[in-house]
């Protein structure tokens, strides 16, 4: 089965390539070899090693409750996350 995917043409419009069926096999593939990369990348930069040595300090911050909190988390259940950001965002403008 050939499906079409949209590719940008050299004049800069949208033209269709056919691929074979068993593209998405190497697309699922390649999207794995990719994310090995990546997670190789950040072992080399130390990010994990840093993520274990940083999970306590991350419960006791995201564990504490403070008043501004409670309050970011009452107004996302409330009336959602997108009125709790405008709320917290205020505060730093001089609006709240």
């Amino acid at each position: 089965m050939k499906r079409n995917i949209p590719r940008i043409a050299g004049n800069g419009r949208l033209d269709h390539l056919h691929r074979p069926a068993d593209a998405d096999q190497h697309c699922a593939t390649l999207l794995q070899m990719t994310k090995r990369a990546v997670n190789r990348a950040w072992d080399v930069a130390g990010f994990r090693a840093a993520l274990a040595a940083n999970t306590e300090l991350d419960v006791i911050i995201e564990t504490t409750n403070l008043p501004t909190r409670d309050e970011f988390r009452r107004i996302t259940a409330a009336h959602g996350l997108k009125a709790a950001i405008a709320w917290r965002d205020a505060k730093f403008r001089g609006e709240g």
